[in-house]
């Protein structure tokens, strides 16, 4: 089984953290712009709680995983607030016909919960994941070229709509999920799809903290 590691950090951060990939032997790698939110009870109401990320997502196996986490987490100070977080997903290359997807483990602390909506509408469901517990969030503007691609993992980045990333400690992800599952049957504005995944491991996401990193529960 093999992971895909994320790391959201602050614009202009992929290029050097990349270079440090590569570094350990790591060739592969993709990044995309988003947008990430601050919990903050100051910020908030004046617009200015919403920062510049981008997203790093990096085929691995286990071991090369584990050492990710380590030494990014070092170099890019990933124990302090609003520098970045780290978490992997496991997944398994989509092959045609295939029906069978199986994990290392069935106990993870936490969850990637992703919502598929139409563009504009990521601000309804950070709101709406924030009334859930969730500590945060990271959008991810879609913007596509039609043209198509080998896919290491089963996500599709359409043009026109927002894709939201939220890491959630598993004791709230059920009704953070089914929170935004709501509104969206509820809502014809909000129109879309959520869905969650496994986190088999995590660097510097912060629990019990009112204002975090702008990233999937950052």
């Amino acid at each position: 089984m093999s992971r895909i590691y994320f790391a959201i950090v602050n614009r202009g951060k992929a290029n050097p953290l990349m270079k440090k990939v590569k570094k350990l032997g790591i060739q592969e790698g993709t990044v995309l712009l988003g947008e990430g939110t601050i919990r903050s009870k100051v910020l908030e109401p004046l617009g200015l709680n919403q920062t510049q990320k981008e997203v790093v997502m990096i085929p691995v196996n286990k071991q090369q995983d584990e050492e990710l986490h380590k030494v990014i987490s070092e170099e890019f100070h990933f124990d302090q607030k609003n520098k970045g977080i780290g978490f992997s997903v496991p997944f398994a290359k989509w092959v045609p016909g295939s029906i069978h997807f199986g994990l290392e483990s069935d106990v993870f602390e936490y969850s990637l919960i992703m919502a598929i909506v139409k563009k504009g509408m990521s601000r309804e469901i950070i709101k709406i994941a924030h009334a859930a517990k969730a500590r945060g969030g990271t959008v991810i503007h879609g913007k596509g070229t039609g043209e198509k691609q080998d896919y290491y993992f089963p996500i599709n980045v359409e043009p026109q709509k927002d894709t939201v990333l939220i890491v959630v400690n598993n004791k709230v992800k059920d009704t953070v999920q089914e929170m935004i599952s709501k509104e969206l049957e509820s809502d014809s504005e909000i129109t879309g799809v959520v869905f969650s995944l496994p986190v088999v491991l995590t660097s510097g996401i912060f629990e019990g903290e009112y204002e975090l990193e702008g990233g999937p529960s950052e």
